[in-house]
């Protein structure tokens, strides 16, 4: 392996909407190599992805453990990633004061997650003092600076979307319809790039809350949008490349669990999480789906 041919590699897996299983083996050596490329440009973001790859199978001691790395080496990224390690349960490590302080570290380097979930922190009264009016106006600083600009494009969803929630509670309800609606469009962008579960989260509270303030017609049926009839019991039948999928929401004791072809899964946002057509992620193939309808 090489320099220059690791990049190459990488460029190529990046390019498409999620690293296909079977490709894992090549992302991960070619990360590895470049993770200990000492002073070279890549090592910090290598060491980023890393650590992501080792979190989604719940591995945080190797995941921190890059981080940290990547961190040392000035990839501001990773102050989001060790701040997500003590701010959320599934590691085992939940330290609030130690996930403000990386998250505050990233805020410091511009790292847009960073300042979203410091001002999160200040609205949950997670090691800070709660302070809504603190919360109020570091989003709105937020959205000022990621609405127009195509760089941040991949942090709108969820900044916009935490702003426009400020402005229903408000009850500026014309311009938090605005935003939903735009939010609609951008999620199908953001989640074929980087689908977790917080995003998906947000997706299927902005369509919840868009259509509580619009009619929902079945002209407007896609993927994303039909959450909004998944919270009960619903079938829907999509094409994609000229074969019918079929959407089933079923209520058992209360919980609505959804049945995709053959397979169950728990809950709506398991089904955003893990359904997959062969390789692919269903959320990766969202705009070539078509021919949505309730049956």
């Amino acid at each position: 392996m090489t320099y220059d041919r690791a990049v190459e590699i990488l460029d190529r897996l990046f390019s498409e909407p999620e690293i296909r299983e079977s490709d894992e083996p090549l992302f991960i050596e070619c990360l590895m190599f470049l993770a200990t490329q000492d002073g070279r440009d890549l090592q910090g973001e290598a060491q980023f992805y890393l650590g992501e790859y080792y979190s989604s199978y719940d591995r945080y001691d190797i995941a921190e453990k890059y981080w940290k790395m990547g961190a040392e080496n000035g990839f501001d990224a990773c102050y989001s990633g060790l701040g997500d390690v003590y701010c959320f349960e599934e590691s085992m490590k939940r330290d609030y004061k130690k996930a403000f302080e990386y998250y505050s570290k990233g805020a410091e380097l511009d790292n847009l997650y960073c300042k979203r979930r410091v001002a999160e922190m200040y609205r949950d009264g997670q090691y800070v003092e709660k302070d809504l009016t603190k919360f109020k106006e570091l989003i709105s600083e937020l959205y000022i600076s990621t609405k127009d600009n195509e760089e941040h494009w991949k942090m709108y969803p969820d900044i916009a979307y935490q702003y426009a929630e400020m402005l229903y509670d408000e009850d500026r309800k014309s311009e938090a319809t605005a935003i939903y609606a735009e939010l609609l469009v951008k999620f199908k962008e953001f989640i074929a790039y980087r689908r977790y579960t917080g995003s998906i989260d947000y997706l299927i509270k902005a369509v919840d809350r868009y259509y509580q303030l619009v009619d929902f017609e079945e002209k407007d049926l896609d993927l994303y949008t039909m959450s909004y009839l998944m919270k009960n019991p619903v079938m829907i039948h999509f094409m994609y490349n000229n074969e019918t999928f079929e959407v089933e929401t079923v209520d058992e004791e209360g919980e609505i669990v959804v049945r995709f072809g053959e397979k169950w899964y728990r809950s709506v946002e398991d089904f955003y999480m893990d359904a997959r057509i062969g390789e692919n992620s269903i959320t990766s193939l969202a705009y070539e789906f078509y021919d949505f309808e309730v049956i």
